[in-house]
């Protein structure tokens, strides 16, 4: 019995391949376990901003005067919780407003949103600014993939 045993040497090979693929497919088990959610909790924020691509827009009649800029927004089918407006003046400084529905914000007034599926609103800024940069935020969210830019003209 112990001699043909002996002569067969491929059995041995057999268990070591099974035993490889065994630790192959425990070693992915493990890594798939940790890995999948640090990479569903980063990308999840993320995913959130996609919604807002071309969801929020600033119209080209957005202008400026010697002492206001006019921003004109046209709003998508999209709930935001905010609008952050970047006023970017000659000087290179920039300033950045929040703008909240129902809420004062200093040098602008009182905030009402664009209707939602295509509303526009225009905002009147007590600054004069070249340029200006919008940012949709949801939940918290600032999200710089929703972004617009506009360099403005002088208001006719």
């Amino acid at each position: 019995m112990i001699k043909k045993m002996r002569n067969k040497k491929g059995v041995s090979e057999v268990v070591a391949t099974i035993l490889l693929i065994l630790i192959g497919i425990i070693a992915i088990g493990i890594i798939s376990y940790i890995i999948l959610p640090f990479v569903r909790n980063v990308l999840k924020p993320q995913s959130v901003c996609v919604d807002t691509l071309d969801k929020i827009k600033i119209k080209e009649e957005s202008c400026y005067t010697s002492t206001s800029t006019e921003v004109r927004i046209e709003m998508g089918d999209i709930d935001l919780k905010e609008i952050r407006v970047v006023l970017n003046l000659d000087d290179g400084t920039s300033i950045p407003y929040a703008l909240i529905d129902g809420s004062t914000t200093p040098g602008v007034g009182v905030i009402e949103f664009p209707e939602k599926g295509g509303g526009e609103k225009t905002y009147t800024f007590n600054k004069k600014a070249t340029s200006v940069d919008i940012y949709p935020v949801l939940q918290d969210k600032k999200c710089d993939i929703g972004k617009d830019s506009l360099q403005l003209s002088i208001c006719s």
